[in-house]
């Protein structure tokens, strides 16, 4: 071998130049020179991976539903059917009501059926859903329950989804409340529970009047009340006749599930040619009765008066 520093030939594997006394520096092997590009390959592909683990975990966090999912399961068996959970989606091309879970049902049973869904709740706050499954007799179906609730693109507590609760329905079964974690934390934001003063406060159900929406719809000014179900059981909320200033007036009314403990908006609409035709403006008084019943009988169970000065 020829040493680097004087360039005398010096017998191999020497360590140090016999002629100027120079430190041999051993040539890598053909093996050290693989295992140190090897290594280097290994480094890259490390950073490069958790650089893109980074990058697909910025992108969960930041698409619609932040990384929240439903797995699949069953939520509701009967004696002949069975219903599950195939996952919760978003539909970008339906900007309206994007949210929805894949659903899927089987029927054993020598009868079609119908599913659908009594009541919602999302992070334990009450939504409306549109739901209606046809499952044939010995057969299978799948279809989409949509999240239609118009508070879902205002308020804090839907900005993230923590938890999704179900009540379905099929003939004069009820599943009772089905409650699915999506795997992200619990949304710590609040409903505004309206003014100080309960409208009702019995029957383990509480109502308070929370605003006055004058932009609800073109049919007229929305009252929305404040509704929180402490119960253990599935109750739903119909509103009955409707007063303003003493005078009866035609409303367009919820009739909307409400799981065991959980809480929500319920409205009523009233006629804005009413309100004017008859000179019922501005509302000084608005007064009705909300019917709170049971799903399956229809029977009502108890009724909450309310009464809203200068609302």
């Amino acid at each position: 071998m020829i040493c680097t520093n004087c360039g005398a030939k010096i017998p191999d594997n020497s360590t140090t130049c016999e002629k100027c006394g120079a430190k041999i520096e051993a040539p890598e092997t053909e093996e050290k020179t693989r295992n140190k590009a090897l290594s280097a390959v290994l480094i890259i592909v490390f950073i490069l991976g958790a650089v893109a683990a980074i990058l697909l975990l910025n992108i969960r966090k930041n698409s619609p539903l932040h990384g929240a999912k439903l797995k699949k399961q069953v939520v509701w068996e009967t004696e002949d059917l069975t219903v599950s959970v195939k996952g919760l989606k978003y539909d970008k091309e339906n900007p309206e009501n994007p949210y929805y879970i894949e659903m899927k049902a089987e029927n054993k049973g020598s009868a079609d059926k119908v599913v659908t869904c009594e009541a919602a709740a999302i992070n334990d706050v009450k939504v409306d859903a549109d739901f209606e499954l046809n499952v044939p007799a010995g057969g299978e179906a799948e279809g989409r329950l949509t999240f239609t609730d118009r508070y879902l693109n205002s308020l804090d507590i839907f900005k993230t989804f923590s938890t999704v609760a179900l009540a379905l329905r099929s003939d004069d079964q009820i599943s009772g409340k089905v409650s699915m974690k999506t795997g992200l934390k619990k949304n710590k934001a609040t409903l505004n529970k309206g003014d100080a003063t309960h409208q009702y406060d019995e029957n383990d159900v509480i109502v308070n009047y929370e605003a006055l929406d004058v932009g609800y719809s073109g049919f007229g000014p929305a009252v929305v009340l404040y509704v929180e179900n402490n119960s253990d059981e599935v109750i739903r909320a119909r509103i009955g006749e409707a007063k303003v200033n003493g005078t009866i007036v035609e409303c367009k009314t919820d009739d909307t599930g409400l799981l065991p403990h959980t809480a929500g908006y319920v409205q009523f609409v009233i006629d804005n040619e009413q309100l004017t035709s008859n000179n019922l403006l501005p509302l000084s008084k608005v007064s009705t009765k909300i019917e709170f019943y049971d799903p399956v009988t229809q029977e009502t169970k108890f009724t909450a008066p309310i009464l809203i000065n200068n609302p």
